[in-house]
C-alpha cells in the first residue's frame, strides 16, 4: 500500500479530505522519528516495538574480489511485531496449552544406553 491509498482510506474511513489526512500521517511520522531519536524504543499496543539497536564496526569482505574490507558501526532500526499481528496475519488460533505430564514414557532401543531415564517393566523409559 502506497502513502496515497493509505491517505485515500483514511479520507474516506474517517470521514476527513486528503489533505487533511496526508497532514495526520506527516505528522504521526515526524512523531515516530521524535520518539525513537529521543529514547530508541517505540511501542504501538496491538502492532509492535521499533527499537534502534547499535552494530559494531567489524570486518568483511568483498565477494568479487575477496578483498577485506572494513564496515563501520551503525544504528540499525529493529521491529518486533506483537504477538496479536502474528496471530492475525497467520491467521492462528489461541488454543490452551495442557499442562505438562511429569512422566513421559519413551520407547527405548535396547542397544542405546536409556541417558537419564530409567526403564519401568514394560521396557519403556520412564523420565
Amino acid at each position: 500500500m502506497t502513502q496515497a491509498q493509505l491517505n485515500t482510506y483514511l479520507a474516506g474511513k474517517v470521514g476527513i479530505d486528503k489533505k487533511q489526512s496526508k497532514g495526520l500521517l506527516d505528522e504521526l511520522t515526524a512523531l515516530v522519528v521524535k520518539q525513537l531519536k529521543k529514547e530508541g524504543v517505540l511501542r504501538l499496543s496491538g502492532l509492535g516495538i521499533f527499537r534502534k539497536r547499535k552494530s559494531k564496526a567489524r570486518i568483511g569482505w568483498n565477494p568479487a574480489t575477496a578483498e577485506q574490507i572494513k564496515i563501520p558501526a551503525r544504528t540499525r532500526l529493529r521491529f518486533t511485531a506483537a504477538k496479536g499481528l502474528k496471530d492475525a496475519l497467520f491467521e492462528r488460533q489461541v488454543r490452551s496449552i495442557p499442562p505438562k505430564r511429569r512422566w513421559r514414557l519413551r520407547a527405548v532401543d535396547p542397544r542405546r544406553s536409556p541417558g537419564r531415564f530409567s526403564r519401568n517393566a514394560l521396557g519403556f523409559a520412564m523420565r
